[in-house]
């Protein structure tokens, strides 16, 4: 009988570190899979980079023009263009004062107000300041940084 007892002792042991290394490595591969799952629903550094590139240094940017943006179809070339870029940009056109001086001619808030009605399309500073911008910002330049070149492109 002794050695019955003794084997069905190895056996039990041999049993419960069975049943060990099974739960360590079932916890394993669950972590493994939560690391994934959030590694594939995290953006890449540089696709977040991109995408906060231009914006203001808040995480939400409140427009001061709420008017909407004319379609660039009504237009064609640079003009299109440039209704594109207020269109899709609108949170970084609103940041820039135009130097046509509407503002205080028309009574506009931002260049973004330029691409709300017809003024734009016929005013060479508005459509500059646009599709000059968006390409200052597609090169990572931030909005003080633009706003400065403009200061002194047009300073009188």
């Amino acid at each position: 009988m002794g050695k019955k007892r003794r084997s069905e002792k190895k056996q039990k042991v041999a049993n419960t570190s069975h049943s060990r290394w099974k739960a360590v490595f079932s916890g394993i591969l669950t972590l493994l899979g939560l690391v994934l799952a959030v590694w594939l629903l995290l953006p890449a550094s540089s696709e977040r980079r991109e995408e906060n590139l231009g914006k203001p240094s808040e995480q939400y940017y409140q427009l001061v023009e709420t008017r909407p943006v004319l379609s660039a179809s009504f237009f064609t070339g640079a003009v299109a263009e440039a209704y594109q870029v207020a269109k899709d940009m609108p949170e970084v056109i609103d940041q820039f004062y135009c130097y046509c001086q509407c503002k205080e001619y028309h009574g506009h808030k931002t260049l973004l107000t330029c691409f709300t009605d017809l003024h734009a399309a016929d005013c060479d500073i508005c459509l500059y300041q646009a599709l000059t911008g968006a390409q200052m910002v597609k090169q990572g330049r931030s909005i003080d940084s633009i706003q400065k070149f403009f200061s002194a492109r047009f300073a009188r």
